[in-house]
């Protein structure tokens, strides 16, 4: 009879564990790399169209790249776009083939849905169909720029002879990621969508010579004539330290 009861024991204890398992798994299948949990997508502050009136999908795509990449980003902050996302627009929330829409009037809406690339290995899922709101064409009014802070960059280069380096090799300067990333984020906070060269400039007065040293320089960044997100401009500044290059025997 013992012998009985301990059996009937351990069958009642491995039955409980097996339960205590089950019920760990039966919370949300919801992930914290899950976009499903996007809910909102940030309005576009303009929609760059050959004919406002018949704004074409491409056009409206284009517009909320970066709105829809700022999303995404809070869920997993190096997610990119066609690598780990991709994205569609449609007329309603029922995934209808998107119309074009007129914008010389009204504002618009239409209906994003954002799907993980199968491969990603930094996000999961989809989201549902999120409304996004296309304002009336002229109705933006440029941002001014000119109190847009930018952190002090450290940027480094390497060059040939620090005693005298060439304007050449300070050209990588303005290519430098960190700062140009910097840059981006600062001017995104104003308003989303303003991408260099269309919207921006940045230049520098690094002048070739002696940088055995750290050597600061000052960057210059200002709206384009033409941008229709921005105006104005501000500076910020960087310390560069260049290094020989290794020499080859």
């Amino acid at each position: 009879m013992k012998r009985l009861l301990a059996i009937l024991g351990a069958v009642g204890l491995t039955a409980t564990g097996s339960s205590a398992v089950v019920a760990c798994n039966n919370g949300s299948s919801a992930t914290s790399n899950d976009i499903s949990s996007i809910k909102s997508i940030t309005n576009p502050a303009l929609v760059p169209a050959k004919d406002e009136a018949a704004v074409e999908k491409a056009e409206v795509v284009k517009s909320i790249k970066k709105n829809v990449e700022q999303a995404v980003q809070k869920i997993a902050a190096k997610a990119v776009e066609t690598t780990d996302y991709t994205y569609d627009v449609f007329s309603d929330d029922k995934g209808t083939e998107y119309k074009t829409v007129n914008l010389t009037e009204a504002t618009a809406d239409v209906y994003v849905k954002i799907t993980a690339v199968k491969e990603s290995k930094l996000i999961v899922g989809e989201t549902g169909y999120i409304k996004v709101t296309l304002p009336k064409a002229g109705s933006f009014v440029k941002q001014e720029i000119k109190d847009v802070k930018v952190a002090d960059q450290a940027i480094a280069i390497t060059v040939g002879n620090v005693t005298d380096v060439q304007d050449n090799e300070l050209a990588v300067i303005n290519q430098d990621k960190t700062m140009l990333d910097a840059v981006s984020t600062e001017i995104s906070k104003l308003v989303l969508g303003a991408v260099i060269t269309t919207d921006y400039t940045i230049t520098n007065d690094a002048a070739k010579g002696d940088y055995s040293s750290p050597k600061t320089i000052n960057f210059t960044v200002k709206a384009t004539n033409t941008s229709k997100l921005v105006k104005g401009e501000f500076t910020f500044t960087a310390k560069v330290t260049a290094t020989a290059k290794s020499k080859s025997f």
